[in-house]
């Protein structure tokens, strides 16, 4: 998937029939954290974000999307 292609799909939402632009909708990879300067946890491992740690901020009515990671919800 192409950086254009997943901005425009998951980075624009249809607010009040306007079309914004959303922030922090991408995960990064479990890898060493490097930080800049003298970070305290710089050399540190990030860790992996399974799809219990997400939460969606959906409407009241809106069907909960299904998870296809076996053995997660």
């Amino acid at each position: 998937m192409d950086k254009q292609f997943r901005d425009n799909f998951f980075g624009k939402a249809v607010i009040d029939n306007t079309l914004e632009k959303v922030g922090g909708y991408v995960i990064e990879i479990p890898t060493l954290f490097k930080g800049r300067g003298k970070h305290p946890k710089a050399g540190l491992l990030k860790g992996r974000i399974l799809p219990e740690n997400i939460t969606l901020n959906l409407a009241e009515d809106a069907p909960v999307p299904k998870c296809l990671m076996p053995g997660h919800n």
